[in-house]
C-alpha cells in the first residue's frame, strides 16, 4: 500500500491518535490453548503490533501500516491489530478497504462488540446500511448481555433506515437490560411512533411522559403525542 507522504503533520498525528485509542490487544473472552509454534507466532504478532503502534506514535503511517499487515498474517485474531489497520486505511482514502479488514476481524470474532461497532460506522459512512446492521445484529446475538452502547447503535442505525418495528425491538432489549437508560423508552416511543403502531406507541408515550426523572420538557413532549394518539384510537376522532 503506498501513501503520498510518510509523515504525518502534527496536527493531524495528534486527531489519529486521539481518535484511535490503543484497544486490548486481545478483546476475545475465550483462552485457547496453543501449541509451541502457535504461541511463537502469536509473540511475533504481538511485537508488529507494538512496532505498528511506535510508528504511528512517530507519524510513520506507512511503517504502521505494514507493521499492522504483517501482525495480522500472523494472528488474524488480532483484534487490535485490525481495528488500528482499518484506522489507518480510513485515514488514507481507502474506507472500502478499511471496512473489508474489519469484516474480516469479525469473521474471527463475531462477538467483538467494539469490532462490531467500528465496522457498523464505517459501513455506514460507505454506504452499505445492510452491512452496519448486520455487523451490530450478529455481535449482539453473540452476547448474552449485550453492551448498552451497542444496542443504542443497533437501534438508532434501524429507525433512521426505515425499520422502525426492527428498533423498537431493539430499544425493548435495551429497556429489559437497562431500565433506568432514559434512551430506551424514549427511543422505543418514538419507534413505534415512526412505525405507526398507534396503540403501541399511545402507551410508550404515555409511560414516557409519567418518567420523573426526565427533564420536564421531554415529559411534556410525550404527554403531547400521547394526547394526539389518543385522538386517532378514539371512534370519530374524541
Amino acid at each position: 500500500m503506498k501513501f503520498k507522504t510518510k509523515h504525518l503533520s502534527p496536527l493531524a498525528l495528534v486527531f489519529f491518535l486521539t481518535l484511535a485509542p490503543i484497544a486490548p490487544l486481545l478483546a476475545q473472552a475465550n483462552d485457547v490453548t496453543r501449541s509451541p509454534s502457535n504461541a511463537s507466532a502469536d509473540e511475533r504478532a504481538e511485537r508488529r503490533y507494538h512496532d505498528g503502534r511506535h510508528a504511528l506514535q512517530a507519524g510513520e503511517l506507512a511503517t504502521a501500516a505494514q507493521k499492522m499487515r504483517e501482525a495480522l498474517s500472523l494472528d488474524p485474531t488480532l483484534l487490535a491489530a485490525s481495528q488500528d489497520y482499518a484506522r489507518i486505511l480510513r485515514s488514507a482514502g481507502r474506507p472500502e478497504r478499511a471496512q473489508a479488514v474489519l469484516e474480516n476481524a469479525l469473521n474471527e470474532a463475531p462477538g467483538d462488540e467494539l469490532t462490531a461497532r467500528l465496522t457498523a460506522e464505517l459501513a455506514e459512512a460507505n454506504g452499505d446500511t445492510d452491512a452496519a446492521i448486520t455487523a451490530l445484529v450478529r455481535a449482539i446475538k453473540q452476547s448474552k448481555t449485550p453492551d448498552r452502547e451497542t444496542l443504542v447503535h443497533l437501534a438508532d442505525l434501524q429507525r433512521r433506515h426505515d425499520h422502525p418495528a426492527d428498533a423498537a425491538e431493539t430499544y425493548a432489549q435495551l429497556i429489559d437490560q437497562a431500565p433506568d437508560d432514559p434512551r430506551g423508552q424514549l427511543g422505543r416511543a418514538a419507534a413505534l411512533d415512526q412505525a405507526s403502531q398507534r396503540r403501541a406507541a399511545f402507551n410508550a408515550w404515555q409511560a414516557v411522559s409519567e418518567a420523573d426523572e426526565l427533564e420536564q420538557s421531554v415529559r411534556d413532549y410525550a404527554k403531547s403525542r400521547a394526547r394526539d394518539l389518543r385522538k386517532t384510537l378514539i371512534p370519530g376522532g374524541g
